[in-house]
């Protein structure tokens, strides 16, 4: 499925036809696109390819997965970005593993590669089935997650466990501020 796309250019508010743009009914900028180098990447709506368009280029192409033999079942995917790189988290449900792939370079079709597999049997905050979207690969070697649920998790690939990031932030009403005696 495509729909027609246009450029807009600033500041004349001209536009001109730079082809069809594989978006789906239900596509998401937020959730199930990711930018490498300028170029912004999304799963096709059968989730049979990677789609990308360069900005600089103005111009569409796509991807293909890695190797259904290598890949296995068609289990939930998500992508993300790992040192620079386009990267495949794979659920390879109903076992309970996410297989992580790493697409080296943008030119050769075949640059795909395994890093690494996250074990997700003791992982609680997950339900077995949902994405899960590598984010970075920390100096100690844990990996950022981000869960389907909003949560960040580390994973420590040499021990297969998980820490929940947690982040605070504390704020304080205009009543507290002015210190009428509510706990906010």
């Amino acid at each position: 499925m495509g729909m027609g796309s246009e450029v807009l250019e600033l500041p004349s508010f001209s536009s001109r036809y730079i082809g069809n743009a594989p978006l789906g009914p239900n596509h998401s900028w937020d959730s199930s696109s990711t930018v490498v180098n300028g170029v912004i990447h999304w799963f096709d709506p059968s989730h049979e390819y990677i789609v990308w368009f360069d900005f600089e280029k103005e111009m569409f192409g796509d991807i293909a997965l890695p190797p259904k033999e290598q890949l296995g079942n068609k289990g939930q995917m998500s992508i993300g970005v790992l040192e620079g790189c386009l990267a495949l988290s794979h659920n390879t449900f109903p076992e309970r593993g996410v297989n992580i792939w790493v697409r080296e370079t943008h030119e050769n079709e075949k640059s795909w590669r395994k890093k690494l597999t996250v074990d997700t049997t003791t992982l609680t905050r997950w339900t077995l089935g949902e994405e899960l979207k590598p984010l970075q690969i920390l100096r100690n070697g844990e990996l950022l997650i981000l869960l389907s649920n909003n949560d960040l998790v580390y994973y420590d690939p040499k021990n297969t466990s998980f820490r929940l990031v947690e982040l605070r932030h504390e704020r304080k009403c205009g009543a507290c501020e002015r210190d009428n005696g509510l706990n906010c």
